[in-house]
């Protein structure tokens, strides 16, 4: 980490880079585009000799489509590559750029974390072992396609239990002006 930009007795805890099951639709998307362009370029073929002018606009067309999807293929692939999150000792640093539109860097203080919840849905997320990490049940932006999610998540409890404000041991009764145990602290509790 990079020590102008931390706080003193800062820790790298966790680093999250999201699962490669994020890579599958740049890859789908590349090879679409080179299927369509054999496409178009074996119908060209197959029309040369009856039109030879739909024949070159076909073509062209193959080299259009393969060249656009190629671009988004590479522009999608870029963008995944981008996305990270970093956990500390004191915060969550989540990193989300995407090439020459948006870059997005979100700060949350970990004393602000309540909850941690993992989400695993999907044949394709328990086979491939990725998941989703919801904080504060949703109130904070959840952390998606993280690898593992099960240790991201015993690795995380301790740091964020540290950082939560201590419960007061004596809960006081205002009918005895006695501090009671804490078992008898319950407002149902029947104790007089």
């Amino acid at each position: 980490m990079n020590t102008q930009h931390a706080i003193e007795g800062e820790e790298v805890v966790l680093f999250i880079n999201e699962h490669w099951v994020k890579y599958i639709p740049p890859m789908l998307l590349a090879m679409l585009s080179w299927i369509l362009y054999v496409l178009c370029l074996t119908l060209s073929l197959a029309i040369n000799t009856v039109s030879h002018g739909l024949s070159v606009f076909v073509i062209v067309l193959g080299h259009f489509l393969l060249l656009a999807l190629h671009h988004t293929a590479f522009y999608r692939f870029f963008n995944a590559s981008t996305w990270q999150t970093l956990i500390t000792n004191r915060r969550i640093l989540e990193i989300h750029q995407q090439l020459w539109i948006s870059n997005k860097v979100s700060d949350t203080p970990l004393w602000r974390v309540r909850t941690v919840e993992v989400k695993q849905q999907g044949i394709m997320q328990q086979l491939l072992g990725y998941g989703i990490l919801v904080l504060n049940r949703g109130e904070i932006p959840t952390i998606h396609r993280v690898p593992h999610p099960h240790m991201a998540h015993a690795r995380l409890i301790p740091y964020i239990q540290g950082m939560q404000p201590a419960l007061e041991k004596k809960v006081f009764n205002p009918r005895s002006h006695l501090p009671l145990p804490s078992a008898l602290s319950s407002p149902y509790s029947t104790h007089v």
